[in-house]
């Protein structure tokens, strides 16, 4: 909104909508250094049965990653709102509470023994990659 806009605008009104600021940093990209390897995999499921696998294992790994993000959320809360032992130590404050790729790992795993369901359908391998991937989006946030 332009200063005029504000200006003419009723300071009582509750509806104006507030805005924190435009973003000071750059925007987050993969650098040109960082190599990325995709390797596509032809997947056959003209059969019934392994369009079921195929499912119930995009369904588990769905899952794992909500668990994690979950996880994940309530864990940075924590670390936020402990000002004393943030201010104190940081860094062991964050692993006390998890707050590293192996922590994060560490999690799926638990998140994978615990569950019969989730133990059928994938491996830990695959948790361990969407851990990872988890992780990337918490790092960004706690070390912008």
């Amino acid at each position: 909104m332009s200063a005029e806009l504000l200006e003419a605008a009723p300071a009582s009104d509750a509806s104006v909508r507030k805005f924190r600021g435009k973003n000071k940093g750059k925007r987050w990209m993969r650098g040109d250094d960082n190599e990325l390897a995709v390797i596509r995999l032809p997947l056959d499921v003209s059969r019934l049965d392994s369009q079921h696998r195929v499912e119930q294992l995009y369904s588990a790994m769905w899952s794992v990653k909500l668990a994690l993000q979950r996880d994940a959320r309530a864990a940075v809360d924590a670390y936020w709102a402990g000002d004393v032992r943030r201010q104190d130590d940081a860094k062991a404050w964050r692993v006390e509470l998890g707050l590293s790729r192996e922590g994060m790992e560490r999690r799926g795993y638990r998140h994978m023994e615990r569950s019969w369901h989730l133990g059928q359908h994938v491996t830990k391998a695959l948790v361990m990659h969407q851990a990872d991937e988890v992780w990337e989006g918490v790092s960004r946030h706690l070390f912008p």
